[in-house]
């Protein structure tokens, strides 16, 4: 990803889950936080855990060395060539070393390359903590220097779930063998990938000293605000921004948080690049192609919310940074290859960030025309419009005791003559009705509906 102005790790999400991963730790329980390939890929998983490692002063177990090669010769292998078998040789002989086993130069073939083990999880531990590997755990985790401290264990850089699924494990039993109470013993922090660790393993963990963290619902739609407030391009001119002005950037916010929901790099990719025209927000999103739309099962429309981890079906997706829960909904990004996936109704998410925007702009501006309109209109006009039960006899009056018109009979009220108002009351008037009866119907405002609206509202607000 570009540079851009916020860092994953000061939103609102991600600050709140790393906050009750350390809570947990602080209560004495272990951690295993579960991430996504697309975070670790991009680096954030690293930078997040180094944050976790920090605050509790974490004992951080580094990562295995690569293995090394030891070949027993040159590691050159030379050139062989092919012979016909002989014969007369006997049985014996057939699968030992000789002559005919040899290159042209007269030395034998390279075996196999021998690799060296990485140490053990468990090996390193005992190494940094300076005990003795007297094969005791229990010795080991009771030592002066775990006394309260935090282990951390980075998953994705072992290269092997076995090991780090019985480390997990090992660890777990010895604490709860120990009984030491919280505060007392060392605690453990885990960060994997979902493949980091064998299958149904995360079924396994002991649920009295291990708590699972899961990236899932973790990023809201304060944090994609505030991604794409971050991003835009013209966030510091909004102050001496006109209603109109106001009123377009609103809605193209809006419909962005809408249209990108988790995805925090599509919601930073529209924010600096999209012009905000409803016409080329397809084009805009499909130069932002990702892989992985193979790993999206059919059918998603049917689940719409999700508990505290994915399901089954959905974690390839999840992994891949394609789907989580947004807002109390499942969301499928909509860059999958460029191509919008059936999943995904873009016009319906245009439609929902638009009426986010707009519905409380149009009611603030209805009841302003409210009042030019009751204050010109007659006791009997205003009996005409009441469209509320009356209280105490007297129309226009609703339960709360105020008037209340919409949009659609004050139009009427101006049309036939009963009001007189402005003319440019009066096209407000007309405007805000058709805006709202569209959003009201579930249709997404066009680019030149929103370009009426724009030219309509007054100069300054009310």
């Amino acid at each position: 990803m570009r540079d851009t102005g916020w860092e994953i790790g000061s939103l609102p999400g991600p600050r709140r889950l790393v906050d009750h991963v350390i809570a947990d730790l602080s209560d004495g329980f272990s951690c295993v936080w579960i991430v996504t390939d697309d975070l670790v890929e991009r680096g954030v998983a690293r930078e997040l855990l180094a944050e976790l490692a920090e605050r509790t002063d974490g004992f951080v177990i580094p990562a295995p060395p690569k293995p090394l090669s030891r070949p027993r010769w040159r590691a050159e292998r030379p050139p062989v060539v092919q012979r016909t078998p002989a014969t007369d040789l006997p049985s014996w002989a057939h699968g030992t070393l000789t002559l005919l086993d040899m290159g042209v130069s007269g030395q034998p073939q390279v075996p196999p390359t021998v690799e060296e083990e990485s140490p053990s999880i468990a090996e390193r531990l005992f190494a940094l903590s300076e005990e003795s590997d007297d094969g005791s755990f229990g010795t080991l985790l009771s030592a002066g220097w775990a006394r309260g401290r935090v282990v951390v264990l980075c998953g994705w850089e072992e290269g092997n779930p076995a090991d780090v699924a019985s480390f997990l494990a090992r660890f777990s039993a010895t604490i709860k063998e120990k009984g030491l109470p919280p505060g007392e013993g060392p605690r453990l922090l885990v960060a994997v990938r979902e493949r980091d660790l064998p299958g149904g393993a995360f079924d396994r963990v002991d649920p009295t000293t291990t708590r699972l963290h899961w990236w899932w619902g973790t990023c809201g739609r304060l944090d994609t605000a505030v991604v794409i407030s971050a991003a835009r391009p013209r966030r510091r001119e909004r102050v001496s921004m006109g209603p109109a002005d106001l009123m377009v950037e609103l809605v193209t916010c809006e419909v962005m948080a809408e249209v990108a929901g988790p995805d925090l790099v599509l919601a930073d990719y529209l924010a600096s690049s999209w012009d905000g025209r409803v016409a080329t927000l397809a084009e805009r999103i499909a130069h932002l192609a990702y892989d992985g739309d193979d790993v999206l099962p059919s059918g998603m429309r049917e689940w719409r919310k999700g508990g505290e981890r994915p399901i089954g079906e959905l974690r390839s997706a999840w992994a891949c940074g394609l789907v989580d829960i947004w807002d109390g909904q499942i969301r499928v990004s909509p860059v999958v290859n460029g191509v919008l996936p059936f999943e995904v109704d873009l016009d319906a998410l245009v439609w929902r960030g638009q009426h986010r925007a707009l519905m409380p702009l149009i009611d603030g501006y209805r009841a302003q025309l409210e009042k030019k309109v009751v204050a010109r209109a007659s006791m009997a006009v205003l009996a005409e419009l009441d469209r509320e039960p009356k209280v105490d006899g007297r129309p226009g009056l609703n339960q709360d005791k105020r008037i209340f018109i919409e949009l659609t009979s004050m139009e009427w009220a101006v049309r036939t003559g009963r009001v007189r108002l402005a003319p440019k009351d009066a096209t407000l008037i007309r405007c805000l009705r058709d805006m709202r009866n569209a959003l009201a119907h579930h249709r997404p405002l066009t680019d030149q509906d929103l370009s009426t609206l724009a030219r309509t509202l007054p100069e300054s607000h009310w």
